[in-house]
């Protein structure tokens, strides 16, 4: 009988242990299971990982073991779609030095058939930041498509065309962006005395409020344009989501845009500069138009040709 207790209370120590590391380190664990050739249980644990979002900025290196349990497994086709996944989310994105030489191949053909596209998108929203005078916001997105037509997986693609003629359009457009950024105020502008309170308590009183739908009488903003730009590469059989968080002004023009639920940061961005060109007829509240914040749900499905 004491016996029994003994090997009963080493078992539940034994399953709180393994319990414990599952929870700790779910990632070392699907690590731990792929070098012992277990690729179906690492599989399994990384999918549940993923889909309860609890790897947070490690999204990427759980991507990457998920492409090498396909390949290990003879599905190539799978771990190709995982490896354009890990180059959406992030387009110069570098594969470890010593990964194996099939999967650091699938990550340049991975980017030889994405980063056009990629590169196009990035290249017509810095543009659009640049036609509308965001030059701080056109010069970085200017220089993410230099980065990224300099990618060693490139080189070959960057000498011709379209990309070497993108290549020295982005240059000449990062440079113009970087010359039309006004300067920092002057130290005695910076130095100067506030305000009295009383004008600040005024400014504040005046200043806009930004209504959402929990608000009582208001009238929420209606479309004009609300386009959002198509996604690069292929989309995973289950679609991903995403939502986008934006701010309409009293002109129903969006006065700021971020993500809300990230898709890819490749697509992050992209839908974030076209978001700045979306139009509504504002939200009103006893007839005058007032500031509103919307958030938008993104849905990204393959077609039935395969495409999304």
């Amino acid at each position: 009988m004491k016996f029994s207790r003994i090997v009963l209370t080493c078992v539940v120590l034994l399953l709180a242990g393994a319990a414990r590391v599952y929870a700790q380190a779910p990632l070392d664990v699907a690590r731990d299971l792929y070098a012992t050739a277990d690729y179906e249980k690492a599989l399994g644990l990384l999918d549940d990982m993923i889909s309860r979002n609890e790897i947070g900025q490690k999204r990427q290196e759980a991507e990457l073991y998920r492409a090498l349990c396909f390949l290990a497994l003879g599905k190539r086709d799978d771990a190709d779609r995982a490896v354009e996944t890990i180059v959406q989310r992030d387009p110069l994105y570098r594969a470890p030095e010593d990964i194996a030489p099939r999967m650091r191949t699938a990550f340049g053909d991975a980017k030889k058939r994405l980063l056009p596209s990629i590169i196009q998108q990035h290249y017509n929203a810095a543009k659009a930041a640049f036609d509308a005078k965001e030059f701080g916001v056109a010069g970085e997105g200017f220089q993410r498509v230099l980065d990224a037509i300099n990618d060693p997986d490139m080189k070959h693609a960057a000498s011709q065309s379209p990309l070497v003629d993108l290549k020295t359009l982005a240059s000449g457009f990062r440079d113009l962006s970087v010359q039309a950024v006004p300067p920092p105020p002057p130290v005695a502008a910076m130095l100067a005395l506030p305000p009295p309170v009383q004008q600040v308590q005024a400014q504040s009183q005046t200043a806009s409020k930004i209504y959402s739908l929990t608000d009582p009488g208001v009238i929420p903003p209606v479309v004009i344009s609300q386009d959002f730009p198509k996604f690069p590469g292929r989309v995973p059989t289950g679609g991903i989501l995403g939502a986008v968080d934006i701010v309409i002004d009293q002109n129903g023009s969006v006065e700021s845009a971020a993500m809300q639920t990230p898709v890819v940061s490749g697509y992050d961005s992209i839908v974030v500069q076209a978001a700045r060109n979306w139009r509504y007829q504002p939200a009103k509240v006893n007839g005058q138009p007032v500031k509103f914040r919307k958030s938008i749900r993104i849905t990204v499905v393959p077609d039935r040709a395969g495409t999304n």
